[in-house]
């Protein structure tokens, strides 16, 4: 790119007066050797934002990072004649996309996207803590291969979920706070504690079909009927 695009970058967000009751909040959302490669980028995204740059040069693809925070496929993220999902934003063993959320008791928790091992696939790896660059680059500047992501984690004491999440249902599922039918007590339970701790939302208030919903705002295509299961299941 012989133009990058600059990203609005927040190191600290504070609450601003006569704030409304506190909610789930999608706050940042962090590019780690991604479009640009070798740098970390963050693109505060609560309270307003605003992209510029020419076109062609990524802000579209920028904002389409948050369909894939609310559940929609990688394949619906991507423009249509790009490359893939992962060759795209996630094209190196040290690239990552992660995703900064606030609760409504004041905590923060990240889902972080890497891909595995073949580059063909993606995961979710549920974090409990706020953004730390020092979990993605080492003391030497070095970025943290995928694989070692997780022993990362554990040397710095940063709590996080111990499973991999490797499939576009239980990732809905947590985030959404819903349970698929047809699936067995044991990842029922799981699902339900994962849910409890990283959802985006109350036990009692699943954003089921969210993914929908949030595909056909973005692309100026809303479903009424997307609209009317999501405040069904509301």
């Amino acid at each position: 790119m012989s133009e990058e695009l600059t990203l609005p970058v927040q190191d600290s967000i504070s609450q601003p007066q006569n704030a409304p009751e506190a909610l789930f909040r999608l706050m940042n959302i962090h590019l780690v050797d991604s479009l640009s490669r070798g740098r970390v980028q963050t693109m505060g995204i609560d309270g307003g934002m605003a992209l510029t740059g020419r076109n062609g040069r990524g802000k579209t693809s920028l904002l389409s990072l948050a369909l894939l925070f609310a559940g929609v496929e990688p394949r619906d993220v991507v423009s249509q004649g790009k490359d893939s999902f992962i060759d795209y934003y996630l094209p190196n063993q040290t690239s990552y996309l992660v995703y900064e959320y606030e609760r409504p008791d004041g905590t923060r928790r990240l889902v972080v996207v890497l891909s595995n091992s073949t580059a063909d696939k993606i995961r979710f790896r549920f974090v409990n803590s706020h953004f730390r660059r020092d979990m993605f680059v080492t003391d030497d500047g070095q970025f943290v291969l995928n694989k070692e992501f997780r022993q990362r984690l554990i040397h710095l004491k940063i709590p996080h979920a111990e499973k991999l999440v490797d499939t576009y249902i239980d990732y809905r599922a947590i985030i959404q706070g819903w349970q698929p039918p047809h699936v067995e007590p044991t990842h029922r339970r799981y699902l339900l504690g994962m849910s409890d701790m990283y959802g985006f939302t109350t036990y009692n208030r699943p954003l089921r079909h969210l993914e929908k919903l949030t595909k056909g705002m973005f692309s100026r295509k809303a479903n009424f009927d997307d609209l009317q299961q999501v405040v069904a299941d509301w």
